[in-house]
């Protein structure tokens, strides 16, 4: 059990007033406990709320492309790679792992790269 001591004033003598919280300060402290309580009592399932903006994530994402059309064999290289909208093909996050990977087939221009698509 915790103890919290309560002052009516700050001005008030005693040795423990300045550790101790005031009338709006305990109303506060009181209104996170029961704000946490709520929280505990209402858990959220992150794998079925994720689950559930997969659709959303695709549209506001963005995924590698390349900016021209190009072969299979050819080396994607900063200038020819973009990150533009859908989410759909590897995410922009990868960036730096895919500079200097050959492509294994033919890729048209601004269509998502998948992981298919890399050497």
């Amino acid at each position: 059990m915790i103890e919290v001591h309560l002052t009516l004033s700050r001005r008030a003598f005693g040795p423990d007033v300045v550790a101790s919280l005031t009338v709006e300060e305990m109303a506060e402290l009181v209104r996170g406990v029961h704000h946490v309580d709520r929280m505990r009592r209402h858990p959220v399932d992150k794998e079925t709320l994720a689950a559930e903006m997969a659709p959303m994530r695709a549209i506001f994402m963005k995924s590698l492309m390349v900016n021209r059309d190009m072969k299979a064999g050819e080396t994607l290289t900063e200038e020819v790679l973009v990150a533009r909208k859908p989410g759909t093909g590897i995410s922009a996050r990868h960036h730096d792992e895919v500079v200097g990977r050959r492509l294994k087939r033919d890729v048209a221009a601004f269509t998502p790269l998948v992981e298919e698509d890399l050497a």
